[in-house]
């Protein structure tokens, strides 16, 4: 494998059959998802340069990054091949048909998985939300380092990829092919196919004949869990951005030409939304997410910055986790559906 940053090697995004070989091309941002058209191994993926990896079979062990990207191994049938898991503190979270399994998991860390315990897991393959890891706290390390672990790096290209996208996310096809790639690499085609059918169903269920976007209502997605950044917020082109516009909803920021970025309570004002998601992170239990959330929501009645906006004082919260709205995976349908309910009739 060619020497590459851990920041570009990102999972591809359409499969197309040849004589001998399941390929996923470099993704193009601006198309529309296609299908998946099963065909043997090897399966080849690319990166966002068209670098190419290899399975020649599907993966004995594969670590997680995250508990949306342990979620979708569980739910293609592939629970027993995942070795451990990153980002762990919320899986008493997670939905009652896959928190038995999610708990037999092992925890490498309840945040970012530090590059000495990923390297020694011993997994041949690494499913990663966000190439770099800045965002979700873990350490940088190289291609080199994951090949001479003998580890394939499998980035999900909707959220690691996001930079590469002409314009604002509306849709939803990225993640889709996500699913379909991930399925292609785990020997679990079909399954991801009916993830990805229940997922427009379940979109389908709530689409609507939406306003203009510029009649819709908007929404301030507002992480009360800080990063290094400060208080940061969701641009155009994350996929929570998408997630609103399905919704029939409109991103206060959907301007802003990023995936995530640094907010002001005075760019707030300024927009002045009609809605605040508050978007808390995943907890070690269903009481301390409901606790989190009771806090952030004292935080915008009490803040003066806060406490004026139309969205506080119309007392217009959605609850919604973080996870759900920016991490890619099959919640994001359900994502949808919550928005649109919250907005509906605003």
């Amino acid at each position: 494998m060619n020497t590459r940053t851990f920041s570009t090697a990102l999972v591809a995004v359409a499969l197309v059959a040849s004589a001998c070989t399941r390929t996923v091309d470099a993704p193009d941002p601006t198309a529309d998802g296609g299908a998946v058209r099963p065909a043997p191994f090897p399966v080849t993926v690319a990166d966002c340069t068209g670098e190419p990896t290899t399975f020649d079979g599907p993966p004995a062990t594969v670590v997680t990054a995250n508990l949306a990207a342990l979620e979708l191994v569980i739910r293609l049938g592939r629970a027993d091949s995942v070795a451990g898991t990153g980002w762990a503190s919320g899986v008493s979270t997670l939905p009652d048909d896959v928190r038995e399994a999610a708990e037999t998991v092992p925890v490498l860390s309840t945040g970012g998985i530090p590059k000495e315990v990923l390297l020694t897991t011993g997994a041949q393959a690494y499913i990663d939300a966000f190439g770099s890891m800045q965002m979700m706290g873990g350490d940088g390390l190289s291609e080199e380092e994951m090949t001479a672990a003998d580890m394939r790096h499998v980035v999900l290209s909707s959220s690691a990829c996001a930079a590469t996208l002409q314009g604002a996310r509306t849709d939803l096809d990225a993640v889709y092919r996500d699913i379909e790639s991930i399925g292609a690499i785990l020997d679990a085609s079909a399954p991801a196919a009916d993830l990805v059918a229940d997922m427009k169903d379940t979109i389908a269920e709530v689409a609507v004949a939406h306003p203009p976007r510029d009649d819709r209502p908007t929404v301030f997605y507002y992480s009360p869990d800080h990063t290094t950044q400060g208080m940061t917020t969701v641009g155009g082109k994350q996929i929570a951005n998408a997630i609103y516009e399905l919704a029939g909803a409109r991103n206060a920021f959907t301007d802003d030409a990023t995936s995530m970025r640094p907010v002001s309570w005075e760019d707030v004002i300024a927009a002045d939304p009609d809605f605040i998601q508050i978007a808390v992170r995943n907890k070690a239990s269903a009481a301390e997410q409901s606790a989190a959330y009771a806090a952030a929501l004292e935080t915008l009645r009490s803040d003066p910055r806060a406490r004026d906006l139309r969205a506080v004082r119309e007392q217009s919260f959605i609850d919604l986790g973080a996870e759900e709205t920016t991490l890619p995976g099959i919640a994001n349908a359900a994502a949808v559906a919550t928005i649109a309910n919250a907005v509906d009739g605003s």
